[in-house]
């Protein structure tokens, strides 16, 4: 093992296992504090509203102030209510230096519509395009898409390991349809939706797991179509994907399908990626613990001790099975089948 992998190993064990200085999902906005009689209240520039944990004495101080604040809410599913970790002046905000525009393989979802018997959702990468743009880069096709929820045929828990394979690992969701369940604005048809929550990479940033644990990266909950994701990771990338059904209720997998398309389609602006706080596996799991009907354990010891096995991508399955969440592992996708249907591959 060389020494830059090994440090990265140890960083990250530190993380996981150390006293947090914050656990959950740490955001740092701007925006008007306000005490009211029975709540702060925190209006960001871009008219989002928390409520905020904060000492009285704090409060007072910047009362109908423009101000910075660092917070931290609970998990990326609970964002109203943020415990203020700093409150600083508007004029000495901390600011990022002339930002880099986002990478082109990531956008932001936009919610159209979403409802028990449809959700429309604007920005879902739907392929990559053949020609490459002015400066080289490669682009993609984001199409609108109509999704049907009573046309879900499967969910499946994915880990797509990347080098060394026994420490590191991304996970994603897949969502299947029959079909006519997930189509878009042309009439074109995907066999499935895939969500994968990654740092959100500016042009001039490239993530690792080192740089995950500092206040790095923004988060982004990105949609794909299984098509697209399968094809980038296998054929691009010539990688594997490793999928785990996902052992729900069919009403049960409706509801998941639907809060990770409502979670996908939050504001996240200000909020941080966090390699082992906030990251793409443990988010998976609050969406997981938030439908299903038994409890993951997040904490070894409560707000002190982070429970590895809810966190880190490599021990997350084994876990998830123990608790008879998702099932056995399925044949693996690969450069030799990511083209065939969900349906042939996991048989």
């Amino acid at each position: 093992m060389n020494k830059r992998i090994l440090h990265a190993l140890l960083a990250v064990i530190l993380a996981v296992v150390a006293v947090p200085a914050w656990a959950g999902s740490f955001y740092r906005l701007n925006g008007m504090l306000d005490v009211r009689d029975d709540a702060v209240v925190f209006t960001t520039d871009d008219c989002r509203v928390f409520s905020l944990e904060i000492s009285a004495g704090e409060a007072k101080k910047y009362d109908g102030q423009l101000v910075q604040i660092d917070g931290v809410a609970k998990d990326a599913i609970q964002l109203t209510k943020l415990s203020v970790k700093a409150v600083r002046p508007f004029e000495k905000r901390i600011e990022i230096k002339d930002p880099q525009p986002y990478k082109g393989f990531q956008k932001p979802a936009q919610i159209i519509k979403l409802s028990e018997k449809e959700a429309v959702v604007k920005n879902v990468r739907w392929s990559r395009l053949k020609e490459k743009n002015a400066a080289g880069e490669t682009e993609f096709a984001w199409r609108t898409v109509k999704i049907r929820p009573d046309l879900l045929e499967a969910s499946y828990f994915i880990k797509k390991p990347f080098p060394p394979e026994w420490l590191a690992a991304h996970c994603l969701m897949l969502f299947t349809f029959k079909k006519g369940g997930m189509i878009d604005e042309n009439g074109n048809e995907s066999k499935g939706l895939v969500l994968s929550i990654e740092a959100y990479q500016r042009k001039d940033q490239n993530y690792s797991l080192k740089e995950g644990l500092k206040k790095t990266f923004g988060i982004v909950w990105l949609l794909t179509t299984w098509e697209d994701y399968a094809a980038e990771t296998c054929h691009f990338d010539t990688k594997k994907l490793i999928a785990y059904p996902i052992k729900f209720s069919a009403e049960q997998s409706q509801k998941l399908l639907l809060e990770s398309v409502r979670q996908a389609g939050v504001n996240r602006s200000g909020e941080f990626y966090h390699t082992t706080r906030n990251n793409c596996t443990n988010n998976l799991l609050v969406l997981m613990n938030k439908v299903g009907d038994k409890k993951l354990r997040f904490w070894t010891i409560p707000s002190m001790i982070y429970n590895v096995r809810a966190t880190m991508p490599t021990m997350v399955p084994k876990y998830l099975q123990g608790k008879g969440l998702i099932g056995k592992e399925l044949p693996a996708v690969t450069a030799e089948n990511f083209f065939a249907d969900p349906s042939q591959i996991f048989r």
